[in-house]
């Protein structure tokens, strides 16, 4: 399915039904396609899933205006047109990367987000000193400002984004992608353009939920606690053990009782507000177990990969 926005035509990928919508926003260089095995478990069953091309990416068109449509409020009025007309008002949001950045202004400029999951994708605030304060300072960070890629660059990227999971088709969706994207968006965010991002995450009254990656190679792990959250789901900013900076499929540790708990969350924080504007703060947590993330990182029935470590840094490794 594709829809026009005023920023490009949007590929998207939409499980149905009368599920509770599940959004899911996939990293730079990537596709819908990394969200496949969300679409093939059991969360599917339970929400209707959406998973979409970014503009510039996978089966999406490039950006009429690349100066626009490549920017954080671009990528995110294309989202935002996207959901309109797919009918969804709300939905409960996975931001992986980009995504999460795309996320994040959404939670602040639109009514759409009913709670939010972050993944590698630290809420900074406005301008460069903000950005050095979430991000690690690397050679590797260059390659998500460089237009063009060579196959080094190629291989290099999706070496950093999906380590040992690089598969062929993760290489071809970063070969695929408008280079101009990248420094458009870069600029973008050294900007400041759109929403305070650190203000909009700890103003917000959703549901928010922080997953990453124990060996994540662009934001600073130790910069997520340092958040005033008003509603970060469970107190916590999780860290899966052994995953890197696209934890989506890794292996991760399960109680099968455990539901989705921040979607689950979010929806029944929806249904408070619909019904009269107060939820119960400690009504809406879904399901019995201590992993937030695992269902949407696609891990129900995989056991441990790696022993807990890091307990005492300001998050909890998972």
């Amino acid at each position: 399915m594709r829809i026009r926005t005023r920023q490009a035509q949007i590929s998207i990928h939409d499980s149905g039904g009368d599920g509770f919508p599940l959004l899911l926003l996939h990293g730079a260089g990537a596709a819908k396609d990394v969200f496949v095995q969300q679409f093939e478990s059991a969360i599917a069953q339970q929400f209707r899933v959406i998973a979409l091309d970014l503009p510039g990416h996978g089966d999406s068109s490039d950006a009429h205006d690349p100066t626009q449509g490549y920017t954080v409020g671009g990528y995110a009025g294309a989202v935002s047109e996207a959901m309109a007309a797919l009918g969804v008002r709300r939905a409960a949001v996975y931001g992986w990367s980009l995504g999460g950045h795309i996320a994040i202004e959404l939670l602040g400029s639109t009514d759409l987000v009913a709670g939010l999951m972050l993944t590698g994708a630290p809420p900074v605030g406005r301008g460069p000193i903000a950005m050095l304060r979430g991000f690690h300072t690397s050679w590797d960070m260059l390659l998500a400002s460089k237009d063009h890629f060579n196959e080094r660059d190629v291989d290099r990227f999706a070496a950093l984004c999906f380590e040992d999971a690089a598969e062929p088709a993760f290489r071809a969706a970063i070969e695929r992608a408008d280079g101009r994207s990248r420094p458009v968006f870069q600029r973008s965010m050294m900007r400041g353009d759109g929403v305070d991002q650190r203000l909009t995450v700890e103003a917000t009254t959703v549901p928010i939920g922080i997953v990453n990656g124990q060996r994540e190679p662009f934001a600073r792990l130790g910069y997520f606690p340092t958040l005033s959250y008003r509603s970060l789901w469970r107190d916590t900013c999780f860290v899966i053990s052994g995953a890197g900076h696209a934890p989506l499929g890794e292996t991760l540790s399960k109680r099968r009782e455990t539901g989705l708990g921040c979607a689950e969350n979010a929806e029944q924080w929806q249904v408070g507000m619909a019904g009269n504007g107060v939820i119960d703060s400690d009504a809406g947590i879904g399901g019995s177990g201590d992993d937030i993330a695992t269902r949407i990182a696609g891990g129900e029935d995989q056991e441990r990969r790696d022993e807990e470590d890091g307990a005492g840094n300001g998050y909890c490794v998972d």
